[in-house]
């Protein structure tokens, strides 16, 4: 199974900036949830690898 790290927006545009490359060199896919219009709910986070919050 790959290793995903999840990020939660608030903001639409923010990234990992600089700390992309070193994220995905370390073998993790990253997946952006937007909380104004993704849907949050369900159980996804008990698979993840690596959570985010980007505030």
């Amino acid at each position: 199974m790959p290793k995903v790290c999840i990020a939660i927006r608030h903001v639409l545009f923010e990234n990992f900036g600089v700390f992309e490359n070193p994220i995905r060199e370390s073998g993790f896919d990253i997946e952006y949830f937007d909380v104004p219009i993704d849907d949050l709910d369900g159980n996804r986070y008990e698979i993840t690898s690596r959570f985010m919050l980007l505030d």
